[in-house]
């Protein structure tokens, strides 16, 4: 009777200290893989682990031609003298702006300081084409 009162006394301890020892560990698996909202939110609802790793394998070429690019030089250097020597009216500028928003989409999304600012950002688009180009070139001729 002594030894089966040991032996219970015994089971239960241990199962005791088993589920505190199982409870403590669930805790600290838990807090290692505990994700800040933000990052949920970033990801599309998905684990940023996997979001992360998947985002790591994919390869996204943005490169232009390099036409393209001297054209864009051409113009940006053009553009930011005439902008200097206040040669261009405040019409044609909205009328670039205009064009290029409705045209060109890979371009960084962001806020911008002004209007200027926000052709800088557009002409840095990765869709941007000799033809949007030529077409803006004929605002500021």
């Amino acid at each position: 009777m002594e030894k089966l009162f040991t032996t219970l006394i015994t089971i239960s301890i241990l199962g005791k200290v088993l589920k505190i020892g199982l409870f403590y560990l669930n805790l600290k698996v838990r807090s290692s893989k505990a994700f800040i909202a933000q990052e949920v939110i970033n990801c599309g609802g998905m684990n940023p682990m996997i979001y992360n790793q998947m985002v790591k394998d994919v390869i996204i070429d943005q490169t232009r031609d390099k036409e393209i690019e001297e054209q864009y030089e051409l113009f940006r250097d053009e553009f930011k003298t005439k902008l200097q020597n206040k040669e261009l009216s405040r019409g044609k500028i909205l009328g670039i702006k205009d064009y290029l928003y409705k045209n060109v989409k890979g371009y960084p999304k962001k806020n911008f300081n002004n209007d200027a600012h926000m052709i800088c950002s557009l002409l840095k688009a990765t869709d941007l084409t000799k033809k949007h180009i030529s077409t803006i070139k004929q605002f500021i001729d």
